[in-house]
């Protein structure tokens, strides 16, 4: 119903529902709200989200376009873990969790915000192939690329201070880099570049 507030943490879960229109007056998701919907594929939002509980889309293989993640602020743990979400452009995060779409069917992300620190993050999402990480972005931690080994493009924004030795592990196909930070005393790792084929600097 239009009047409706409030959706409860697990209130679709396994379910097989295919399709769902959030009321306007509806600004989070909860936890595992949609967890395992496998038939879901069309999720429309007539209002602005700015909070998407843990595991909320997880293991939604089926839905595979969404147009909310821009007005998002917060993502808990594993929200799109092994969901068939494509492309994510977040854009206003200030607080994420870890696993966001790991073995995921993501092709492409761009990921900003305010003093974000990645973890997991897209760990295994092997048919990621361009990825940038913007301004708002101050470390990317341990296993955060890990296999995902279709990613060519990357950009590290200018507010990255830190990149773990093994946020990238596996990623062997990365071939172009750009990367814009201004202090020179970043902390990469010889590791890392070892991988990279053409580097603009």
């Amino acid at each position: 119903p239009i009047s409706l507030e409030y959706l409860g943490d697990y209130a679709f879960e396994n379910t097989s529902l295919t399709g769902i229109v959030i009321p306007s007056k509806i600004t989070s998701l909860g936890n595992s709200l949609f967890k395992n919907c496998t038939s879901l594929n069309d999720i429309t939002i007539r209002g602005v989200i700015t909070y998407i509980g843990a595991y909320c889309f997880s293991f939604c293989s089926s839905l595979a376009d969404i147009n909310f993640l821009s007005s998002v602020k917060a993502i808990g743990d594993g929200a799109f873990e092994s969901s068939g979400i494509r492309e994510a452009n977040m854009c206003s995060l200030r607080r994420t969790g870890t696993n966001l779409f790991k073995e995921s069917s993501l092709e492409r992300v761009s990921i900003s915000g305010e003093g974000l620190e990645l973890s997991n993050a897209f760990t295994g999402a092997t048919r990621l192939k361009t990825a940038e990480i913007g301004r708002g972005v101050t470390a990317v931690y341990k296993e955060t690329f890990m296999g995902c080994t279709m990613l060519e493009t990357l950009t590290i924004g200018e507010d990255v201070a830190y990149i773990s030795n093994d946020a990238f592990t596996g990623c062997n196909n990365l071939k172009i880099l750009y990367y814009n930070a201004v202090d020179a005393s970043t902390k990469f790792s010889l590791t890392f570049y070892s991988s990279i084929i053409n580097q603009t600097l």
